[in-house]
């Protein structure tokens, strides 16, 4: 009987992890499938984050979409003009 090492690979794909304990070819499906239920609002702004959700290789490096709304204790430092 073989046994599998799975140490270092996706419970979900089996695939090795990108960085630690984070799996890219997971993480790249469920943010594809999340970008219908987000926007900030601006069409660039919006391909923007998707690209680096798609294209990073490391979770740090990853940009998220929040809602202005989800934001608590927000300090003005300045007044647009």
């Amino acid at each position: 009987m073989m046994v599998m090492d799975l140490e270092g690979l996706c419970s979900y794909c089996y695939e090795p992890y990108a960085d630690k304990e984070w799996c890219k070819v997971c993480n790249t499906k469920w943010f594809q499938q999340d970008f219908p239920n987000w926007t900030s609002g601006n069409e660039f702004i919006d391909r923007f984050i998707q690209e680096t959700q798609l294209d990073s290789w490391y979770k740090a490096h990853i940009l998220e979409w929040i809602p202005y709304n989800n934001l608590q204790n927000i300090e003005y430092l300045d007044k647009g003009i």
